[in-house]
């Protein structure tokens, strides 16, 4: 029941990102869009992860600003298991909303807050026979960041969020932190 439940909400959340996408590409013409790239630390009680992703933003007003990101991390074995080691593979997509305070000219600073969509999978091998698991996870991203405008075009960026949602925890709330650096095309 809890499986079809997280996948009926993850098929809501899916077709809200895209209706989102869609409008805010049907208001495109009215605020500066930025496209870039990034790479990105995941990390979770003794667990981490490095990726690289791509991200869109758009403005909507002065000061507020709409991003939609997806990163991919690139699969790891976990050795906190004694007699295998599974792979894991994770990539997240979010949709965060950010309130821009330009601090200078070429400085601006910004909380955010957002969803995420995090799928994992786990593969594992023992004695010829292999397993895999995954889990599709819903989470509210809080966080901030700073821009740094290195032409009018070009502007390089470091973000921190907390993703906090669901999982299979004792208390229910899993907790994680994404760092990510990178560099955007202002257009």
């Amino acid at each position: 029941m809890v499986l079809l439940n997280n996948r009926v909400l993850l098929k809501r959340v899916a077709i809200t990102a895209i209706a989102l996408c869609f409008f805010i590409s049907a208001f495109a013409q009215k605020g500066e869009k930025a496209v870039g790239g990034h790479l990105s630390y995941y990390t979770e009680i003794d667990f981490y992860m490095t990726g690289i992703g791509a991200k869109f933003r758009y403005n909507i007003s002065n000061p507020i600003r709409l991003e939609g990101a997806f990163t991919y991390f690139f699969p790891k074995e976990d050795e906190s298991f004694y007699f295998y080691s599974p792979k894991i593979h994770l990539w997240d997509l979010s949709v965060n909303g950010h309130y821009l305070f330009p601090v200078s000219n070429k400085f601006v600073i910004y909380p955010l807050v957002g969803m995420s969509v995090l799928k994992s999978t786990a593969t594992a091998s023992v004695l010829g026979v292999s397993a895999s698991v995954s889990e599709s996870r819903v989470g509210f991203n809080f966080g901030g960041g700073l821009d740094f405008k290195v032409s009018d075009n070009i502007g390089i960026n470091v973000e921190p969020k907390l993703v906090i949602g669901g999982g299979e925890t004792p208390s229910g709330i899993q907790i994680q932190i994404i760092i990510s650096a990178g560099a955007v095309y202002n257009f």
